[in-house]
């Protein structure tokens, strides 16, 4: 049964240790000494008690929190854990194309002056984040046009980030170049090892 009103939460004020305020269902407002106040769901899964945080109040409010704690336990009554599904969706999200070729760009930015970067990126934004920036692999080249030769030093910039990404680990899938024996990259497109990339 729900026991907190917007009206108990702004009056309640922070001490030197942090409180909890329960509503029911696992869920309860952490009030910390600094004044924040934070959505968390206490659950049990697999036997195992778990947490997740739904948000800072009043950014989440009493109703939207618990519309989340709802959503989440219906996944908890399917054998889903809700924080293991929120990490591979942020994981997912992350491993796209236009994540993955931004945080690239933001490595060999070091090394090219501003207006280069700026023109690559527009190029990306233009002609391939439209198409493919939420994929996380890279379709076969088949050029069918005259523009081949430029459609072919596109396609090779495509394929330094997502090198750049296997190279440390990233969930990314890479075509052969036509008539390749092998999807693996020559190792001159690699990322720098002395750099973070992802």
């Amino acid at each position: 049964m729900a026991t907190l009103t917007d009206t108990v939460i702004r009056t309640t004020k922070p001490s030197e240790k942090p409180q909890k305020l329960f509503d029911g269902g696992g869920l309860y407002l952490l009030i910390k000494p600094t004044g924040t106040r934070l959505w968390h769901l206490k659950y049990r899964v697999a036997g195992r008690e778990k947490l997740i945080c739904f948000g800072q109040y009043p950014d989440v409010s009493l109703k939207q929190a618990r519309e989340q704690r709802d959503e989440a336990r219906k996944l908890i009554a399917a054998k889903v854990d809700p924080s293991a599904k929120r990490k591979a969706e942020r994981a997912a999200q992350s491993d796209t194309f236009e994540a993955i070729t931004r945080e690239w760009l933001d490595v060999k930015a070091q090394g090219i002056d501003e207006r280069t970067r700026a023109k690559r990126l527009a190029r990306f934004e233009t002609f391939v984040f439209p198409l493919i920036g939420s994929g996380r692999s890279l379709p076969s080249p088949r050029p069918t046009s005259c523009l081949f030769s430029s459609a072919s030093r596109l396609a090779a910039r495509m394929r330094r980030p997502t090198v750049c990404a296997q190279s440390r680990g990233r969930s990314f899938a890479m075509p052969s170049r036509p008539g390749a024996p092998s999807a693996t990259p020559p190792p001159t497109l690699g990322c720098p090892r002395t750099r973070r990339c992802a």
